[in-house]
């Protein structure tokens, strides 16, 4: 079975849906590996912009998907426990929502509006998934 690119598996920093619709930010990835031996990918994340880049977290999956104004990119953060949440950066605010709920491993697709498509676990038992941004629980909120 063959997986899309970019995947959980699969992705690199050369990937269009790295870089904002408005070519005004991009995520970068630094220290990618396997969490475990076929396992998806974990790196560092960034946010790149014209003042430099910020750091967004230590053990970020991917890959990142900007939504259609190219102000929030939304992407996995991996757990201690291996599960994943779901985070959306707002580049404009500087701000970084970190959501409640655990999932699997995400393969995110598509960020609408406030709706976040993708799925949870495309290789065994997929769930497709439609997160709005604005009726999840809220974990976290941090200034960047």
């Amino acid at each position: 079975m063959s997986q899309p690119y970019p995947s959980p598996w699969n992705f690199n920093n050369t990937d269009k849906n790295l870089f904002s619709p408005d070519g005004l930010h991009r995520i970068e990835y630094a220290d990618v590996n396997e969490i475990a031996m076929g396992s998806p990918l974990a790196g560092t994340c960034y946010l790149m912009r014209d003042l430099g880049r910020t750091l967004l977290h230590g053990y970020a999956g991917g890959p990142a998907i900007w939504n259609e104004r190219g102000n929030k990119v939304a992407f996995p953060i991996w757990t201690f426990d291996r599960s994943q949440q779901l985070v959306v950066v707002d580049a404009n605010e500087l701000t970084m929502t970190t959501y409640a709920q655990h999932f699997r491993v995400l393969h995110l697709e598509d960020f609408e509006r406030d709706i976040i498509y993708g799925t949870d676990s495309p290789i065994f038992n997929p769930e497709e998934i439609k997160f709005d941004t604005r009726r999840a629980i809220i974990e976290s909120v941090a200034d960047l």
